[in-house]
């Protein structure tokens, strides 16, 4: 039986404490008491055994032990610009995309975006992240960048980079004419455009910045299933 797993930023062995939303989660959904055996990841690919010493209110001790070292995340890492979806689709994207191995998280303000985002927005995501890592079994937390508007992000990128523009044109490269290219880079930046669609002004400008317009589908994916699709299809399924 899988052990409970925490998120505590620094492991080292001996004396440690959970606390805030972990320490909830730990004492109060769980209800985990004193010599609970537990797992405890860093985020940055560490992690350790654990044993819980003393739960009080908002605050879960704990002993550590077997530290684990901090492992490399995998390449091509996978970066998300994506305008975010409405309502719970946005959960969606971003637990599954963190359980097939994204790297980060940038949302995106784009001229026909539903939801302009902000800090609640990014918050939230950085909540569903960790989430998502501590039920998969994760090690590496996302990034969750602040919310850009999308010619930043192109203007940024044009120096250079590997940079993906999901596209439904049928001019589009499909998945066989650009994976294997992607999979040769360090770093993708996947760009997923709104409900609504790129602009014609927006899809030029992030071509002219290097993006190469690329299929995910022979069908309009939602925003949500693009970023899920983009990022099985760069990872492999392995984070």
């Amino acid at each position: 039986m899988r052990l409970p797993r925490f998120h505590l930023p620094t492991l080292r062995e001996g004396d440690g404490e959970l606390t805030g939303d972990e320490a909830h989660h730990a004492a109060s959904v769980l209800r985990l008491r004193i010599g609970a055996r537990i797992e405890l990841f860093d985020g940055r690919g560490g992690r350790a055994a654990a044993t819980i010493s003393h739960v009080r209110r908002g605050h879960v001790a704990v002993t550590i032990e077997g530290v684990a070292p901090s492992g490399p995340q995998p390449t091509p890492h996978v970066i998300l610009a994506v305008a975010p979806p409405k309502g719970p689709r946005q959960q969606v994207l971003v637990e599954k995309c963190t359980e097939l191995g994204a790297a980060a998280f940038q949302p995106l303000r784009t001229e026909r975006s539903v939801v302009k985002g902000g800090d609640a927005l990014q918050q939230h995501w950085q909540r569903w992240a960790l989430e998502a890592c501590r039920q998969c079994g994760r090690d590496h937390l996302p990034e969750v960048r602040a919310g850009a508007e999308c010619a930043a992000v192109f203007d940024e990128r044009r120096a250079g980079g590997f940079m993906l523009l999901a596209d439904p044109s049928p001019d589009a490269a499909p998945p066989s004419a650009w994976v294997k290219d992607a999979f040769g880079a360090v770093e993708v930046l996947v760009l997923v455009g709104p409900e609504g669609g790129w602009t014609h002004e927006e899809r030029e400008a992030a071509i002219r910045a290097g993006a190469a317009p690329a299929s995910l589908s022979r069908q309009v994916l939602r925003v949500e299933t693009a970023a899920i699709a983009a990022t099985a299809l760069l990872t492999g399924g392995f984070a």
